[in-house]
Order: C-alpha cells, then sequence, then structure tokens
C-alpha cells in the first residue's frame, strides 16, 4: 500500500490513501529548509509518529516508510489474535506415562 501524495496550494503535501489523509508533510514552522512529516493513524505504542527532514522529498519518504511499517503490523494484528484464540482453545493432550509406549 503506497501513498498518493497531493501537493496543496501553500505547499504543504497531503499523503492519501483512498480518500483519506493519513500522512503531511509540511514546512517546519521557523525552520528554513527543513520540514516536519506526521502521520495521522493511530501508532503502536513505542512508535514515532513524526519527525524532521531536510527536503519536501525525504520527508514523505519517511512518512511512506512509516505508513507501510503501519500496513505491516496492522494486516498481522487479527492473524496474531486468530492464534491465540486457537491456542487457548486447543484441548489439552494427554500426557505420556513414563515408560509406556515405545
Amino acid at each position: 500500500m503506497t501513498i498518493r501524495w497531493e501537493e496543496q496550494d501553500n505547499g504543504d503535501w497531503h499523503g492519501l490513501s483512498g480518500e483519506l489523509i493519513v500522512a503531511l508533510a509540511v514546512p517546519a514552522p521557523g525552520a528554513k529548509k527543513r520540514w516536519l512529516w506526521e502521520v495521522t493513524v493511530q501508532r503502536p505504542p513505542g512508535w514515532r509518529a513524526e519527525g524532521h527532514r531536510a527536503s519536501a522529498l525525504a520527508a514523505r519518504r519517511a512518512a511512506d516508510d512509516y505508513w507501510l511499517r503501519w500496513c505491516q503490523a496492522a494486516a498481522l494484528k487479527p492473524d496474531i489474535e486468530r492464534l491465540a484464540l486457537q491456542s487457548e482453545a486447543a484441548p489439552a493432550r494427554p500426557k505420556r506415562r513414563a515408560g509406556a509406549g515405545a
């Protein structure tokens, strides 16, 4: 899943997934030649949601990388939950007796 970037009249960049704005790349306030990027989706604990880069292109690339990681993590979540539920519901296996069998 990639972000479709659209430059705005004021020079900001909006990153869209479908019709939703999921990322922004805007000039950093008060800083020359610095851009602030931000991904607007809820982030997992410990993930940084924004940062500064030296150019608009670098800021958009950082947001693209973050979005890809976020999409991969979000795609795995249902599978992990399903596996956890299956493992909890698995019937207990009978224990082997010492000296029995082989």
